[in-house]
């Protein structure tokens, strides 16, 4: 059997992994970005980094929508403490 036929039978055996490999692997990854001279291991690690950045903003923003949408309900009403405090020039 061919990569890519192995690769197909095991994407229809999981296919929950469809969403995170799109196209069927010829090859494991390791292999393959080793045999590309990709630096994989940074690579990974980075990618990685940004996954877990963007879920942790995702879910904070989400635990805090109600505060935050006050807050900004409040500087509409009231505007901000600074441009009531800022020295605006006089013209003579």
């Amino acid at each position: 059997m061919h990569a890519h036929a192995r690769a197909l039978a095991r994407q229809q055996q999981h296919p929950h992994l469809s969403r995170l490999f799109p196209m069927p692997l010829a090859c494991q990854p390791m292999p393959c970005a080793l045999n590309l001279r990709m630096a994989s291991l940074e690579t990974l690690a980075q990618r990685l980094r940004g996954l877990v950045r963007a879920e942790q903003e995702r879910r904070w923003l989400q635990e805090n929508r109600d505060a935050i949408s006050s807050i900004n309900a409040f500087v509409d009403r009231h505007g901000l403490l600074a441009d009531r405090l800022r020295m605006r020039p006089t013209h003579a």
